[in-house]
């Protein structure tokens, strides 16, 4: 049995409040593309960034249900209705004791559109048709 999903809900004024992030991104981006030494360090400032970004009380909430899941895998979802957010490096995400929480064995982290159902048509419940030749 696996752990429930702790979900990081973002909204769409995040990056609003945290500029400085879609700069930190997009030089991370420039220097993939240029193909750069991309060093664990530089990573990890993009990483802490992210992570001190996320309110404190999410914060504390990650460190609770990693508690609850014990040595369960708990994964990690990252969750916004908006492209930009979406767009950023969460992969690098940061934490102070467990690292990179990306990479580390105990968590497995995850991007999803917040609100997907109400996107997508709900399917027909009619009876399935089908007209086979041969």
């Amino acid at each position: 049995m696996s752990a429930s999903p702790f979900v990081i809900l973002l909204s769409s004024v995040f990056l609003a409040k945290h500029p400085h992030l879609s700069h930190q991104a997009k030089g991370l981006e420039t220097a993939y593309s240029l193909h750069h030494q991309i060093d664990d360090s530089y990573l990890q400032t993009v990483g802490e960034a992210l992570w001190q970004a996320l309110d404190s009380d999410t914060q504390a909430q990650l460190e609770a249900c990693k508690q609850l899941a014990g040595l369960q895998v708990l994964p990690i979802v990252i969750e916004s209705n908006d492209a930009a957010v979406m767009q950023l490096p969460w992969e690098t995400l940061y934490h102070p004791e467990f690292s990179f929480l990306g990479r580390h064995p105990a968590f497995s982290l995850s991007r999803r559109y917040f609100d997907v159902s109400q996107a997508l048509a709900k399917p027909k419940t009619e009876p399935l048709r089908v007209l086979l030749f041969s």
